[in-house]
């Protein structure tokens, strides 16, 4: 029997929610002579004695997270475009999901409901966006099961939303599709460009942004500066860049 045993800043991310679905049905694509079992930290702890691991990978500092679940294929990271059909299409298969297109796109507004880093003009945006010739769909993925957001994101054609965690379900769009991530002015942070670039995606860095509040007294040791500020932003030069692509 093999196990897989995964430790790092929050093992719960591995074992619950979003993290569970994907590397459990990941997982199952093994045939099942190889398919490890997931090890928790209680199991361990049970055992009343040492482990040994064949291979591990050893998370040294906060600022490196990012390289963990990069190894792990977990989070942020798909290494080129053959990958990313091949996920996609796994996931489209296990619910039933056709690649199909509409007449009229939609757009997704993914808020990101929480004390620091958000948008704080974003209904008013919304409805700016809403007189679109397209479907406008606004939500929030705190605590909503993985289907819903895998769902909301396969039928987008254009997803607008601040730089965070969320943008990890740019994966579940079709190619070409477009992804428009919000900066604050003093903010660039890479990983979902290249994530977006790997799936087939169109990725625009949205700067016409200005920063409302600060954040940086809640961010973790180690994290990227100026991450956490609250923005306002640019509805108008907002609307029109959405409109190119509608």
């Amino acid at each position: 029997m093999n196990y897989l045993y995964l430790s790092f800043w929050q093992e719960w991310q591995a074992l619950q929610g979003w993290c569970h679905e994907y590397l459990v049905t990941v997982l199952n694509t093994l045939p099942r002579s190889e398919r490890p079992e997931i090890l928790t930290r209680r199991h361990l702890l049970n055992l009343h004695t040492r482990v040994s691991f064949k291979r591990c990978v050893v998370h040294l500092r906060s600022s490196q997270w990012q390289l963990i679940l990069q190894d792990l294929h977990l989070f942020s990271y798909i290494y080129n475009v053959e990958e990313a059909q091949w996920l996609r299409s796994l996931f489209y298969r296990k619910y039933g999901a056709r690649a199909t297109t509409s007449a009229q796109k939609q757009i997704t507004w993914i808020s990101r409901c929480c004390k620091n880093r958000f948008v704080v003009n974003e209904e008013s945006v919304v409805d700016r966006l809403a007189t679109l010739p397209a479907r406008v769909v606004f939500v929030s993925f705190n605590h909503v099961d993985f289907y819903y957001q895998f769902a909301v994101l396969a039928d987008s054609d254009i997803l607008v939303t601040i730089h965070g965690a969320q943008l990890t379900n740019i994966l579940f769009m079709m190619p070409d599709s477009v992804v428009i991530e919000l900066f604050n002015p003093l903010l660039y942070v890479s990983h979902y460009h290249n994530f977006a670039v790997n799936c087939g995606l169109n990725h625009i860095a949205f700067w016409n942004t200005t920063i409302v509040s600060r954040g940086e007294e809640d961010m973790p040791k180690g994290w990227t500066p100026h991450l956490n500020h609250n923005i306002e932003v640019n509805a108008t030069v907002l609307v029109e860049r959405v409109r190119s692509f509608v």
